[in-house]
Order: C-alpha cells, then structure tokens, then sequence
C-alpha cells in the first residue's frame, strides 16, 4: 500500500514531538518524573508539541547542517526556555527560588543537548552543502548593535507591561490583577538588567540570524515566533501565578517576542551597506 506525501514527515514530527514530550516528562537532577506529568500532562504535550513545531521549521529554513545547526539551534533553544526565564529569579525568587532556578538550568541543558541533535539528524539535516550569507561587521559594530538591542528589548518589555500585560489583566480579573501588580516591587537596577538580558538575547540569537538567507519577513517572523512560543508556552504550565495572571502574560510576551524577534533580524541580520554595495 502506498503511503501517502504527508506520511514520512508527519511520522517524524509526531516522534520528535513525543520525544521532547518524555524528555520533559522526566526530572533528570533529581532522578524522577516530573510533577506537571501527573498534573498538567495535557499542558506538557501542547507545550513540546508548539516547541517541536517552531524548531522543526527553523531546522529546515537554516542554512547550516551537522554540528553548526546543533550548536546555533541549542544555543537559541537553550537560552530562551531557560536560560533567560531563569535568569529571573534574581528579582522574582518568590516565583521562582533559586533551588528551583538551578532545576531548570541543568534540566533545560540536558533536554536541549538531547533533543536538538536527534531533531536535526531525524529531519535529514545533517549532511548537505548550503551555503551561508556572511554579515561581515568590526567588533566595535557588533558591540554597538547589541547594546542597541538590550535598549530596544528594554522599551519593548516596558511598552508590552504598560499596553498589554496590564490592561488585559485588569480586563479578565481586577481585583487578581490589583493583587498581583501591588505584591511586585520593582528594584531600581531592574532596567540596567533588562538591557543586560536583551542584550545576551541577541548574542544567543545571532548564530541562528547568521545563518539566514533571503527576505525579511520570512526570517523575522521565524525568528520572532521561536521567541515567542519557546518562552510564552512555559507559562501553559500550571504555576503559583494565577490563571488569569498567566493568560495575560502569555499575550504580553508573545507579542513582545515576535517583535523583538523582527527587530533583531532587521538590526543584526544586515550587512553594512558599503559591502552590501561593494564599496
């Protein structure tokens, strides 16, 4: 019987799907299962399937193979699920406390170094002769852009508190959202960090931009989506926020990522322009 088109790569997408699944199920610094298995396992499931698909795609569109597009997709992966959140607890320990925070970064570090080889060897993506647009740039440029990057990432996180978090919180519990926004006391070197953290943000992203040919849009848009969904669906995963506090905040940071993602391709993915006019 002949299978149809669809089958070989729905097959593999379901396996690798199911893999991050069990490699999220599983508590490797303590050597048991997870909690959320046996309290959330629905979320889990939508969660590395959302995950899959968004890295699945940026497998495919990266002009890299073999180790290169291990090393800038675990990078990428790596430091947006964990490393970024959980660099957080420097000002959020009641959320997250810092025997929790090591949790999550050795735990992230195993299934990132896992999953991400499987993934690119699974899709066909090891071997291949594709070739990679170079983005020469001094030092000193690159230094500049990412610092750029931190302040934009700092207006960003700004603007998406102010215009989204807070009025579609206020919108679906007000009195919950009176609550959560008074228990938050913002330190004052909260904004030196968020230009910090944006700035490692772009450092984190720039092999998977390096690696990206053709239009703007298509390349900002994955990019942004990769932001967007690996950092915004940690928050599917029941928490010590509240529900409606949860749902407001995956709007906020799924808007603000995808942005944040169009501007840094835009920013860091461009070459300057007397190379680009052969000056």
């Amino acid at each position: 019987m002949k299978r149809p088109m669809w089958f070989q790569p729905g097959a593999k997408f379901t396996a690798l799907t199911m893999l991050l699944f069990a490699l999220y199920a599983v508590d490797f610094v303590n050597g048991r299962w997870a909690e959320i298995v046996a309290t959330a396992p629905l979320a889990l499931l939508v969660m590395a399937l959302l995950d899959t698909a968004v890295l699945t795609v940026a497998i495919r569109h990266l002009h890299y193979n073999g180790w290169r597009l291990v090393g800038a997709l675990f990078l990428l992966f790596y430091g947006v699920k964990t490393f970024l959140v959980g660099i957080e607890a420097v000002y959020l320990s009641d959320v997250l406390t810092p025997p929790m925070a090591r949790s999550l970064f050795l735990n992230g570090l195993i299934v990132a170094a896992l999953f991400i080889p499987i993934a690119v060897r699974g899709l066909g993506c090891w071997t291949g002769d594709k070739a990679v647009r170079p983005i020469p740039r001094t030092i000193t440029g690159w230094l500049g852009k990412l610092l750029l990057a931190g302040i934009l990432y700092l207006f960003l996180f700004i603007a998406g508190g102010l215009l989204l978090f807070t009025p579609i919180a206020n919108a679906l519990d007000p009195a919950g959202a009176a609550a959560y926004l008074a228990g938050f006391a913002a330190p004052d070197w909260l904004p030196l960090f968020i230009v910090v953290r944006g700035s490692l943000w772009a450092l984190l992203a720039l092999p998977v931009i390096r690696g990206m040919n053709g239009r703007f849009c298509p390349n900002g848009l994955l990019l942004g989506l990769l932001f967007a969904v690996l950092m915004a669906d940690n928050l599917l995963i029941p928490s010590t926020i509240p529900n409606m506090m949860r749902v407001a905040h995956f709007i906020e940071l799924f808007v603000e990522n995808v942005l944040f993602g169009l501007a840094l391709v835009w920013l860091l993915g461009r070459p300057r322009r007397q190379q680009a006019v052969g000056l």
